[in-house]
């Protein structure tokens, strides 16, 4: 008989190599981190919580052939604590027979006792297992932007990707990407321009980054609850992963010294960088971002992708930025009706570093 049962330290070694099975991924960690990566984020992140384990689900002769990842989190509705469940990383054996694994990891899940469950960055298959266990999409934290920094090199990019396109026409469109770039980021009549504002810029440091997150966040009903332990922990896995590129956070003050905003990215020259947060004020995001373009693009970088904040996709669209609906995910659950109901009216302060962290 198959099982599903809560991880236990001594099933780590066993969900890598199911991991390492199932995603190729150009990561050039050792098993031995693997493993302890695993071990920091399931079983010894600051939010452990016997009552919101993670699962693994077991053959007939206990053989682990599922996983679903679940990282406990705090946050504050209306001022009172409530207590938040993350899933993330489900994985399910290809050689296993078991349709329904997902289902009752899924399940076991959504039936724990958080107030709040949310699945960051989920694909359609996830999408629609939740939603028929009950849970509901958030349309306003499914839209996701992307902003080219070098669009010929972008589209060059974009193009060699295609089935049918020969090497030789992806390659000298490569060739060609790097003068028009140039002249796409620095002319002053380009959409795509690209220049460091009049600001100060500095290392975000775990002290500046808790005040700004408790500061910023003050307007919203639901929002998270973090400790200096919390963000310390965050900083130093995000910058243990390989996968998504050389971790970077930034501070953007006025010359003044008022705090103006925030934002934490993967610097990654092949492929997209993606953003973990940018945050500001309503007044504020367009030279926070305006930081955040010149910075990721003087590190070679050729797009940036986030998930929206709808607060200001106004700002974003200004910036060139462009939008996908449901590139990926976000689902929630709750009993709690006026929970859900902030979500969805955007009234949370929600970003990425609340959700899949994508640290496995």
């Amino acid at each position: 008989m198959s099982g599903l049962r809560p991880l236990e330290p001594q099933d780590i070694p066993d969900l890598v190599t199911l991991s390492t099975s199932l995603f190729s991924r150009e990561d050039t960690r050792s098993r031995q981190e693997l493993v302890q990566n695993f071990d920091d984020v399931f079983l010894k992140n600051p939010w452990v919580n016997e009552s919101i384990p993670s699962w693994v689900y077991t053959d007939s002769r206990e053989k682990i052939i599922g996983f679903l990842g679940v990282t406990p989190r705090r946050m504050l509705f209306r001022g009172e604590p409530v207590s938040v469940a993350v899933s993330q990383h489900m994985m399910v054996s290809a050689e296993a027979r078991a349709p329904f694994a997902p289902v009752e990891m899924l399940r076991k899940l959504l039936g724990g006792p958080q107030d709040l469950t949310i699945a960051d960055m989920a694909n359609d298959i996830s999408r629609k297992i939740w939603e028929r266990l009950g849970g509901e999409i958030s349309p306003a934290f499914s839209i996701h932007w992307r902003r080219p920094l070098r669009p010929a090199r972008f589209a060059a990019q974009v193009l060699g990707n295609r089935d049918g396109v020969s090497s030789v026409v992806a390659l000298g469109a490569r060739f060609c990407a790097a003068p028009v770039d140039l002249i796409a980021a620095r002319s002053r009549m380009s959409p795509m321009r690209v220049s460091p504002p009049p600001v100060q810029e500095e290392q975000l440091n775990t002290t500046t980054h808790l005040d700004a997150i408790r500061k910023f966040s003050e307007q919203f009903t639901l929002r998270p609850e973090y400790t200096v332990r919390d963000l310390e922990w965050i900083a130093a896995a995000l910058r243990r992963q390989q996968y998504h590129g050389a971790f970077q956070e930034a501070c953007i003050r006025s010359p003044e010294g008022d705090l103006l905003g925030w934002y934490m990215y993967f610097v990654r020259k092949s492929g997209s960088s993606e953003v973990v947060q940018v945050c500001a004020r309503p007044e504020t995001m367009s030279v926070v971002l305006d930081s955040l373009l010149f910075s990721s693009w003087s590190k070679g970088c050729v797009d940036l992708a986030g998930r929206l904040d709808p607060l200001f996709m106004k700002t974003f669209s200004e910036k060139s930025c462009l939008f996908s609906p449901g590139r990926y995910w976000m689902l929630v659950h709750s009993r709690k009706p006026e929970i859900l109901n902030a979500i969805h009216r955007a009234d949370a302060f929600l970003t990425r570093l609340e959700g899949d962290l994508w640290l496995v």
